[in-house]
């Protein structure tokens, strides 16, 4: 999310670098604006505010002790702390009141462009318990706790990783299929198990009893009467036999 930061140099920049340097540790560095890091020399001051506020997903308002004197201090003048919180409110961009230096909330002295301020709920910033406060300020801004979001996360990555194991079976899966079908292609499939049911006839004597179970070799004979050499198209063969020797009692 694109945070802005609105704050008055003579009243509350110490804090609102602090504040800075917090949220860009946890949203990132570009997603925090802060005008005197992030206008450069010759740029037009009004327009980079504009539209960096236009783009802001919320605007983290520095409120110190002085900010409603200088506020009625320029009333007459160009103020653009003013400007700043008047064109969020006009456009509906979510504000959030910092209250640093034990500041008092904004009162009944707001000029009407500012009134609605009177009625948000202020955060109150207390170096004493930064890191809690700092943490309250991140999940407002989220708008839910921030163990939730640290759980969703852990749940991202569980499913990153899950995700990645499945491509890598996936993966495996793909090249065992493709050997297979090499294997296939050339015929050495067949030539294997030509090798290893010869290899057993002459190794291992046929028992008198099978008990019921039937042991098949498909030789260089049952090639010839079938009339085709042996390749993948005999499954279909193979199902016949199954079902055959099946229907007959054997296992």
């Amino acid at each position: 999310m694109k945070i802005f930061i609105s704050y008055r140099r003579d009243d509350s920049i110490v804090h609102a670098r602090l504040i800075h340097n917090e949220l860009a540790a946890r949203f990132g560095e570009d997603s925090v604006f802060m005008d005197i890091d992030d206008i450069d020399y010759g740029r037009d001051f009004a327009q980079a505010i504009d539209r960096q506020l236009d783009n802001a997903d919320a605007v983290v308002a520095g409120i110190g002790p002085r900010w409603s004197e200088l506020l009625q201090g320029r009333l007459h003048g160009d103020d653009y702390v003013r400007h700043e919180l008047s064109r969020a409110l006009e456009r509906g961009i979510r504000i959030v009141p910092v209250l640093v230096a034990k500041a008092p909330p904004p009162g009944a002295t707001l000029p009407p462009d500012l009134a609605p301020l009177r009625t948000l709920n202020c955060l109150n910033l207390d170096e004493r318990a930064l890191k809690l406060h700092i943490t309250a300020l991140v999940e407002t801004l989220q708008g839910e706790p921030f163990e939730d979001v640290a759980q969703a996360l852990r749940q991202r990555i569980r499913s990153a990783r899950r995700a990645q194991m499945a491509g890598v079976a996936a993966g495996l899966a793909m090249f065992f299929a493709a050997s297979v079908a090499l294997l296939e292609f050339f015929g050495l499939d067949t030539r294997v198990a030509s090798l290893t049911m010869w290899l057993g006839a002459r190794a291992v004597a046929a028992p008198a009893d099978t008990g019921g179970v039937l042991l098949v070799g498909i030789d260089e004979t049952t090639v010839q009467r079938i009339g085709r050499p042996f390749d993948a198209s005999w499954r279909r063969e193979h199902a016949r036999l199954v079902r055959r020797l099946e229907q007959g009692g054997g296992r």
